[in-house]
């Protein structure tokens, strides 16, 4: 029988499923990511996060246990004497971070466009809200009621906080208040873990409110973005995040320095949008692969020590009708890779849109002059290779027909993307889905009156 989240004591009390821990602890590789709320994610935003939690759920481990590969979380969350090591004590706040950016570098292995929502029961706190309906409802936590058995009851064990406990917690400048004490025993909650987290387990019930398997219920990752999020509100306002030890022995993440992850948009590129808004800053990108911003929902502000190295390949989106600003801070070096552009509104292969890109060897915002002059050229596809989803751009010099058409090793047709279309002068790129598809290599094409080329391009599943 498992016991409740115990909202007094602040920790999690039960019996562990029997499961050992099926694979090594993966290599933490952080990517980029916007986190939004929940209601700012469109149609095709929650339909495609739907789907790769269920490919996650269905999948199997990579040592071939046929048991579902998200009760590794599980079990990492759960078993003894992790339970104690990382909830009552100052070591639950980065421990928990780093849990969800496995999570959602699990889910960007599927689809790299996903991150990981928040659910900000602040305002959201209806036991009837859309949430918790399926996505024909405008919803999608609905979606897995049934087959996942997540047993659901809102609002049965509980109320969710006010805002005045909100308000009272955050308020607290005393970070051991704030997160607790203590180093691998449940000894001294902080009140952000008693007050902020442990009823909105109860308040949703069913599985979410039994610690050996809440993180199955795909609200655990939604709410925890929110307490996340709340720790770096928390830091932005009272700068007194402090931990002088590691994560202890016997956890997930043990030895992993939470001094190194305080900030998490410094430290590992994850960035929280608020109020159709998300701000970077005070970061040097990675030059390891692509990186790639995405914000359909509102502003993207980039300023203040937000540096793309030479050798880093970067790309910006916002949705249609969005704005990025560039401030005083932001910079490019010479040898970097800079895009900067709306986001095609329709699915893949659908449409096409102009965009304004930055693409030059140097950018620097005291220059008048920031002009690129056009010409003809049909870039290499990010990400390459790629998996189910790539985008290929391309630059017009003149007006005129263009035709893009996507062929397989055998000269076939895979898919016309832009078909004998009027184009004017510009900047242009569309997406290609190799969802239906088979692993291999693959050529794009681009005719126009004055201008052909043929890039190759490697679909990996």
């Amino acid at each position: 029988m498992f016991m409740r989240f115990n909202q007094n004591i602040g920790i999690h009390l039960g019996v562990t499923v029997g499961l050992a821990l099926l694979m090594c602890v993966p290599a933490m590789n952080f990517a980029q990511s916007i986190r939004k709320d929940w209601r700012e994610m469109t149609t095709s935003e929650k339909t495609a996060y739907v789907d790769a939690l269920n490919e996650i759920w269905n999948s199997a481990t990579s040592s071939g246990d046929p048991s579902r590969a998200i009760m590794i979380l599980a079990n990492a969350h759960n078993a003894f004497p992790a339970w104690d090591l990382i909830h009552g004590n100052r070591v639950f706040l980065p421990w928990h971070r780093l849990f969800l950016e496995e999570m959602e570098d699990s889910l960007q292995s599927i689809d790299p466009d996903i991150t990981i929502p928040y659910w900000d029961w602040r305002d959201d706190n209806s036991t009837s809200s859309s949430l918790w309906d399926d996505l024909s409802a405008g919803g999608f936590l609905g979606e897995f009621d049934t087959d996942w058995s997540l047993n659901r009851d809102r609002g049965v064990n509980g109320s969710l906080p006010g805002q005045s406990v909100y308000n009272t917690t955050m308020d607290i400048a005393n970070f051991d208040t704030f997160a607790g004490t203590g180093y691998g025993t449940a000894e001294d909650p902080g009140d952000l873990e008693l007050d902020l987290h442990n009823s909105i387990h109860n308040w949703v019930g069913g599985d979410m409110s039994f610690m050996t398997i809440s993180p199955t219920d795909p609200v655990f990752y939604l709410h925890h973005a929110l307490v996340d999020m709340f720790w770096q509100d928390w830091e932005d306002e009272h700068s007194g995040s402090s931990f002088s030890s590691n994560i202890p022995s016997g956890a997930r993440y043990s030895g992993y320095n939470p001094s190194t992850i305080i900030d998490s948009g410094p430290d590992l590129d994850i960035w929280y949008a608020k109020d159709n808004a998300v701000h970077l800053h005070d970061i040097t990108v990675s030059t390891s692969g692509d990186k790639i911003y995405r914000y359909t929902s509102g502003t993207m502000t980039v300023d203040d020590n937000f540096t793309i190295p030479s050798g880093a390949n970067v790309t910006m989106e916002v949705g249609e009708h969005k704005t990025i600003v560039l401030g005083p801070g932001f910079s490019a070096l010479s040898g970097s890779t800079f895009r900067a552009y709306p986001v095609v509104g329709a699915g893949p292969g659908a449409s096409i849109s102009e965009f304004t890109p930055v693409i030059a060897d140097q950018i620097d915002l005291n220059n008048e002059d920031q002009t690129v002059p056009l010409e003809y050229s049909l870039m290499p596809n990010f990400p390459n290779p790629f998996n189910p989803v790539t985008t290929i751009e391309y630059t017009i010099k003149e007006p005129g027909a263009v035709t893009l058409t996507v062929y397989n090793l055998r000269g076939a047709v895979v898919q016309t993307l832009v078909r004998n279309s009027n184009h004017d002068e510009g900047h242009f790129r569309v997406q290609f889905d190799g969802r239906q598809l088979a692993s291999g290599v693959y050529f794009y094409r681009i005719i126009t009156r004055n201008f052909s080329k043929t890039n190759k391009m490697l679909l990996l599943k």
